[in-house]
Order: C-alpha cells, then structure tokens, then sequence
C-alpha cells in the first residue's frame, strides 16, 4: 500500500489501498481470515474492557494474563478464567507487564498517577519487595530491573539489585539520570534503548552506579510516545509516534512507514492526538508488526499490518486493542486486549483464512476492499477498452459473497461506476472472467474492489486492463 506518492508512481507490485487484504505473498491478494475470541467473558464486577495483557510462562506452566481496566489480574484459559486478585492501583499501565521466567512485573501506573512495581507469580499479586520507587515504565536489562518516569524525577531510570529484584533497592545511589522524560525502554542485547518523546538515548554496559561502567549515549532526536507499541524483531525494537513507526538494532532507527511508502498517510492519523488521551499499541507476529491506533473516545484511527522484512503495509477493520501479546508454543499466537469487551482476542487467524473464521470475534464477516493504482502508462489520453480478473471466491456456507467491481477515470479517481458485469459471484476454482466492461477515454483507469458476505476465501491473482493511447493530437475517440 503505497501513499507517498502521486498515483501515477506508485509502482506495478503495489496498491493504493487495501483493507483486510493481505500483501505479503508474492503474486496473490488474499482475505485475511478472522479474529476470535480466546477464552469466556470475564465477568469482573466495575470493569468494562480488558486494558492488558501478557503470556507469561510461569513455574506452573504458560498462563494468558489479561487485567481488567479496574485493575483486576485475570488467567484466562480457553474454557475458564480464574480472578488472581487486584493491582493496589485499582488501574491497568500505561506500559506493557514485563515477563520474566519466575515472575509477571505489573507496572500499574497511569499518565496522573507513578506506582510501585506488583508481582504476579502465577497465582498471588504483591507489590515488589525491596522497597522499589515508584515508576511509569520499566524493562529487564541484563539481570536487573530499570524502572522510570515517576513525576519527581521523570527524566531518572532507577535500577534493582542483583540476581534478586527483590532485595533491598538503593534509590539513593542507583540510578542514571537523561536529557529527557522517559517514556519507555527497549532492552536490546548490548544496550538499554531509553526513550522520551522526541528522543531517545541508549545505555551500554553492564552495571549502574555506584562504582558501575554503564555509559550513557544520545542516539537520534526520534522518540516513542506510547511504551504500548515497543515490540522486538530480530534484535531490535520497533517503536511509534505520530511521525512514525521506527525499528533501531541500537543505533540510528529507520522509519517503516517512510520506507513502506505510507509515512504521509501514518501522519494523516494523528490530529489531535494528545499521548496522555490516545493509544498506539503494537506487537510482532512472526514477521509481521501489528499496530493499532485508538483516538480519546476508543475509536479505532486505524489498524495496520507491516511484513518488516520487506516493508509492505496494508490496512485491517474492527479489533480495537489496548494491548497486545505474543505467545510462542505448541501454536504462535498474538493476543490483544479487547478495548470493546472483557475479552482476549486471538489474531493469529488472519494469516490462515477458512471457512470456520470468516468472521472476526465479535460476528461480522471479514468483507475486503482493495484500490489499486492507476493502469495506463503516461500521462497521454487513452481509450480503456475491457479487463479481466483472475479470482478464486469460494462460500463458506450459503452466505453468497459477491465481488463488487467499480472504476474511476482519470489521476485523482474522484467517482467510481460499477462495471455492467459487477458484482461478481462465487466460484469454485480460480476463474478468469470473460470480459469487465471499462469503457473509458481518460488518462488513466483505477478498479476498486469490494466484496460483500462472507467467504471461506478470497484470492485475487491477476487483472487486466485494456488500454490504447489516442494519435498524438488527439482529442476524441480513435475510429
């Protein structure tokens, strides 16, 4: 999906749109499968939503965590869900639950309000022993843990001892102090990425002070504004703002969205973001990051897609996540907090379309939409004569999905026409059709697909499109 450029340049392999559509298999678009529900409600009395969640390996075996956006801890197994207790907050964080092998650490804090670190085990919460500060974010870095953004000193990372993060913290030596308010971290393996807004810096070493060798570096004027979308990919970290989505192995990042060619459409998105009021959350699946935006009232702005390896993006509906998790076991799965519901959806089904997900978790069938760019070379008049698509479309029950098709003339596609032959109606194999009506003298043509009703599956392969430029000079149709 490519916007930073007129339509006339975006190239051949790409699409100016593309709503639940997936981009990254070579030679075919395909539906995205649905979402789904993981686990029952949850029940919780005073709460409205899940705000977080986390995969947690714990000593009794790998547990889903999701809390309650009154602070309530919940398991949730695919038949059951067990209430562990409440954050002394009575509030999810504004910063992702931090795994370690023996221990879930729970920072509850809020944008109004810093907290002192909790400890899900699997089966209590408790606040953190040793006396910790109290903080807004907080990562594992080598053995320790680096907490940081308390109101008093929001440009300070304070640090645990070690091995045991419980043991008596020393809050009035340990610690390292930045040019800037923290508003997350991203542990890589030879630095602590430190961000603030509009900035990041990194931490090299292996031990804090007193006495330790940790050296402080400032990296690029580029920072995070919502700890919710840091995910890990290959060795680095991927981090959002409203200018971007960026990944850094440490030094200098790079804007996936510059280099996926929809940095000025990501920027579109964000009037009148305010971080404190609006959400950007994020995680990697396999190789993909998923990120969404949420405005001030819970809206979702936009739910996108990013293969990293090659940089394409597309856009996905419904699924308002507050946070989201990754789980790697008998089965990957990528796990959201449902901003609609006490819920846990599951995501993983949008990569393996069937007939048994054509719909997402809350009921309405996955229908996509696809823009493409413009056909016809140049900027000469043309004479668009017929076109053919290639497509595999096949029911999943008696839902009857149909493909709408409509084309726009010329570089701006303002208004599109359905085709004569559109819609287009179910099959059982790939067909090619025999002809779609276009009809047009323009410069250039753009289709827009739409389907309607559910499909087991959707698969575009190939569109044709007819086009011959007029005589040079000309200003009517060629006889």
């Amino acid at each position: 999906m490519i916007r930073d450029t007129g339509r006339f340049a975006i190239p051949e392999n790409a699409v100016f749109d593309s709503a639940d559509y997936m981009l990254d298999r070579p030679g075919v678009i395909y539906k995205r499968g649905g979402s789904s529900y993981f686990g029952p409600a949850w029940g919780v009395a005073g709460a409205t939503y899940a705000a977080a969640v986390a995969y947690f390996e714990s000593p009794a075996g790998a547990q889903r965590v999701g809390i309650t956006d009154n602070g309530h801890v919940i398991q949730v197994d695919s038949g059951s869900v067990i209430d562990k207790g409440i954050l002394a907050g009575g509030a999810a964080g504004i910063d992702k639950p931090i795994t370690r092998v023996d221990k879930l650490i729970i920072i509850d804090a809020t944008h109004a309000n810093d907290r002192v670190p909790k400890v899900y085990n699997g089966t209590t919460v408790a606040a953190l022993g040793g006396s910790p500060p109290t903080c807004r974010f907080g990562a594992l870095y080598k053995t320790r843990l680096a907490v940081g953004g308390n109101q008093a000193n929001r440009n300070r990372t304070f640090f645990s001892p070690t091995p045991d993060i419980a043991d008596t913290w020393d809050t009035a030596d340990s610690y390292t102090d930045h040019d800037l308010a923290i508003t997350g971290y991203a542990p890589l393996q030879n630095a602590l990425i430190v961000f603030g807004e509009g900035r990041m810096e990194a931490l090299v070493g292996s031990s804090p002070p007193p006495g330790g060798d940790f050296e402080r570096r400032t990296i690029a004027n580029v920072g995070c504004t919502d700890a919710r979308s840091i995910a890990f990919f290959e060795g680095g970290a991927i981090f959002a703002n409203p200018r971007g989505v960026f990944m850094t192995l440490g030094g200098t990042p790079k804007s996936l969205v510059s280099e996926g060619g929809i940095e000025t459409y990501w920027q579109s998105l964000f009037s009148g973001y305010d971080r404190t009021t609006w959400v950007i959350s994020g995680g990697v699946h396999r190789q993909f990051y998923v990120v969404q935006v949420l405005d001030n009232t819970a809206a979702l702005v936009a739910g996108l897609v990013c293969h990293v390896p090659t940089r394409a993006w597309w856009r996905f509906a419904r699924n308002r996540g507050l946070m989201v998790a990754t789980a790697v076991g008998v089965q990957d799965e990528f796990y959201v907090a449902d901003r609609a519901a006490q819920r846990l959806i599951a995501l993983s089904g949008f990569w393996s379309p069937t007939a048994a997900n054509k719909n997402d978790a809350d009921g309405t069938a996955v229908t996509p939409f696809l823009e493409t760019r413009l056909f016809g070379r140049g900027t000469g008049l043309k004479h668009f004569g017929r076109g053919r698509i290639t497509y595999d479309m096949r029911d999943a029950a008696a839902d009857n999905p149909t493909l709408a098709i409509s084309t726009a003339p010329g570089v701006e596609a303002p208004v599109f026409t359905a085709v004569p032959e559109s819609p287009l109606s179910e099959n059982e194999n790939a067909t090619r059709t025999p002809s779609l009506t276009i009809a047009l003298e323009a410069q250039a043509v753009t289709v827009r697909f739409q389907q309607a009703n559910a499909s087991a599956k959707t698969e575009l392969y190939a569109l044709e499109v007819e086009a011959r430029p007029f005589p040079l000079g000309a200003v009517g149709p060629v006889t």
